[in-house]
């Protein structure tokens, strides 16, 4: 997703290493990126923890999503 929120890419790769290769490989056309993950600290935290052990920037989605809803409708925090 771009700073406008404009979707630039996506897709589904399988949890192995090979599906993680592939994610990566894809990736990889965009050098100034980051990763929001859904359940860093639950489901996503086997994806989140590989990413980050690679260097990568991790956030967590959830709070993103809900700030991004809260600044829609108004909400300051």
């Amino acid at each position: 997703m771009a700073g406008d929120e404009t979707v630039i890419g996506g897709g589904r790769f399988d949890t192995g290493r090979d599906g993680y290769a592939e994610m990566g490989t894809y990736a990889r056309q965009w050098p100034n990126r980051g990763w929001a993950i859904e359940g860093c600290q639950g489901i996503g935290r086997h994806i989140a923890n590989r990413l980050l052990a690679d260097g990568e920037q991790v956030v967590e989605a959830l709070g993103l999503f809900l700030e991004s809803k809260a600044s829609e409708n108004g909400v300051v925090s």
